[in-house]
Parts: structure tokens; C-alpha cells; sequence
């Protein structure tokens, strides 16, 4: 399958990695408007002006530039938008001209660009779906732990997000002396009753000046109060880490993660602390913000084309 991403920042040059390694996928190119330190990282990616500007601009820089993003929709099956935040449906009309399916990433709101996507707990949805948005990374990551343990299990659940100020690639942005908190609910929970209605859920959040990964403190009631086999679920599935007894610090758990040779330290994983309170689960769970959406992404690329009828198609 012929990918494109549109975007280099910090969710885009991610997904440049992963559907460059991943054996099923081809990248045709990246939309970019200028030149930034995710560019000139990877001068063998082609590619392709969103706006009006000419190639002139990269000369002598290394980069190749292949063409406009309008030649780049023409030569591919599905788009990756990891464009600015909330920023998806000015686009939407030009993919849909170009006839070409799209995720979304970065937790668009706009319910016209298609339901939310978790692979985890509605995979099959997105089966030949031509436009879809892909979950935020909190939402991501609290999809991703209801899932192992099982959503049929959960009577109840309450999540406060702790979240970082901004990513480390913005240094000029971020709260650098306080505790942004709101009584309100976050917007975590109807995202993820989109995808598990029947999910009695609630969220709330408070960013903090960091940016080592943020971090979900989760209160979980179960149905059958095994809590026990719960954690053993949880231990056992895919993209989960079980943290030992004892305080754990992100900030270490970053630099652990920077220590092991991944490329910019990413952690696609989440790191989970899990401990009985009364008849209760409760939850400790850590993320890093930038990576972890990228394995439920290239999921969600993938099962686009996982019935025969749409794999034919792309053939």
C-alpha cells in the first residue's frame, strides 16, 4: 500500500520511520511547507510542497523535492495528516477530490472527517474506510489499557490525565510555573465513548511544566472483582510494561528509554503500575506523549486494507 504523510513534526517524522521499515507499505513522500530539523534528518524521504512556494527554497540543502502534495494524493492509496491540531478539515475536500483514503491523527474533533479509530478495541471498523480520525495520545494510551484488560470486565472507570506542557521540540511553548487544572471533564472520555459506548467513563486533567511523558492515574471497577486475573491480562497484552511495586519517576523512565538505542528514545510501549485498593484497580500509567500513537496508526493503516475487496483495489 502507497503511503503519504503530510507533516514532519513530531508525530509525522515517526510515521515517516515506521511505513519506511514496515515490509507492506511503501511511502510515496511527505507535504511539508519548510525546512526543519525533522527534514534534514531524512534527506532520502522525497518531498512535496503543500503551498504555493518553489523548490528554489530547499537548494542546496539536501533535500529532494518531488513535486507538489497534489502529485503526491495522486500517486497515493491513503494519507497519513499529522498536520497542526484541528487543522484536518480544511484538507478534507482535497483528498476527497483526489479520491484517496486519509487517517487523521492528533485527536482531530470534527466528526465529519469519520469515527474515531483504536485497533484495540474497534479495529474493524475502519475496513475499507475511506476517512477516519485516529485517537490522542492519552486516549490512545487509556484505550490501550481498558482493551487488556478487557472492556467486558470494567463496570466503571475514572482516568485523571497528567499531562505535559508542550512536546521537546517546542521550547517556546509551555507552562513554566504552574498547574493548569479544570473541574470540567477532559475531552478523554467522549473520545473513547465514541469508540466504547458503552463504557461508563470519566476524565479529567491537569498539565504540568514537563515534558518527560505524561502520565494517567486510572480507577478501575470491575465486574467480577478478579483483580488479580486482571493484572495478569494486563501483563500479558501487547504494548503494556508492568511496572514494579514502589515509586517510579518519568523522568527516569525516559531516560531509560533514551539509554536503548531507540531512535530519539521513543517508547511505543506503556509503562503500568498496578496495585489492589480495596475492591478497586488502581492504575498507574506511563506514556510517552510523542510515540505513543504510532504502532495503533500504522494498525489503523493496515486494517484499511484487510478485507480481500479493498486489497484487490490497491493491487
Amino acid at each position: 500500500m502507497r503511503i503519504a504523510v503530510l507533516g514532519m513534526g513530531v508525530i509525522g517524522k515517526r510515521l515517516v520511520d515506521a511505513v519506511t521499515e514496515h515490509p507492506d507499505l511503501e511511502l510515496v513522500g511527505v507535504g511539508i511547507r519548510r525546512l526543519t530539523g525533522g527534514v534534514l534528518a531524512r534527506p532520502d524521504v522525497p518531498y512535496f510542497l503543500t503551498d504555493d512556494g518553489t523548490p528554489e527554497r530547499f537548494k542546496g540543502t539536501g533535500i529532494t523535492v518531488a513535486g507538489s502534495w497534489n502529485d503526491a494524493l495522486a500517486q497515493a492509496d491513503l494519507v497519513v495528516d499529522a498536520g497542526p491540531s484541528r487543522s484536518g478539515a480544511g484538507r478534507a475536500a482535497s483528498y476527497r477530490a483526489a479520491r484517496v483514503a486519509v487517517r487523521y491523527c492528533g485527536g482531530e474533533r470534527d466528526r465529519s472527517l469519520g469515527p474515531v479509530l483504536h485497533p484495540a478495541l474497534n479495529r474493524e471498523i475502519g475496513f475499507g474506510l475511506r476517512s477516519a480520525r485516529l485517537a490522542s495520545c492519552n486516549t490512545t494510551a487509556i484505550g490501550r489499557t481498558l482493551a487488556a484488560i478487557g472492556v467486558g470486565h470494567i463496570a466503571r472507570a475514572h482516568a485523571t490525565i497528567i499531562r505535559c506542557c508542550t512536546d521537546t521540540d517546542k521550547a517556546a511553548k509551555g507552562v513554566t510555573n504552574s498547574a493548569v487544572f479544570d473541574a470540567r471533564p477532559s475531552h478523554h472520555a467522549t473520545d473513547l465513548r465514541e469508540i466504547i459506548p458503552e463504557m461508563s467513563l470519566s476524565t479529567n486533567a491537569v498539565t504540568v511544566p514537563m515534558v518527560s511523558g505524561h502520565v494517567i492515574l486510572l480507577r478501575l471497577h470491575l465486574t467480577d472483582c478478579e483483580l488479580d486475573a486482571a493484572v495478569s491480562r494486563l501483563g500479558a497484552a501487547q504494548g503494556v510494561t508492568l511496572l514494579t511495586e514502589g515509586t517510579h519517576d518519568s523522568a527516569l523512565i525516559r531516560e531509560r528509554a533514551m539509554r536503548s538505542g531507540m531512535p530519539r528514545g521513543d517508547r511505543y510501549d506503556i509503562a503500568v503500575q498496578a496495585c489492589r485498593d480495596g475492591d478497586a484497580l488502581s492504575l498507574a500509567v506511563s506514556l510517552d506523549n510523542e510515540a505513543i500513537t504510532v504502532p495503533e496508526t500504522i494498525d489503523a493503516i493496515l486494517a484499511y486494507a484487510a478485507t480481500p475487496a479493498v486489497a484487490a483495489s490497491l493491487s
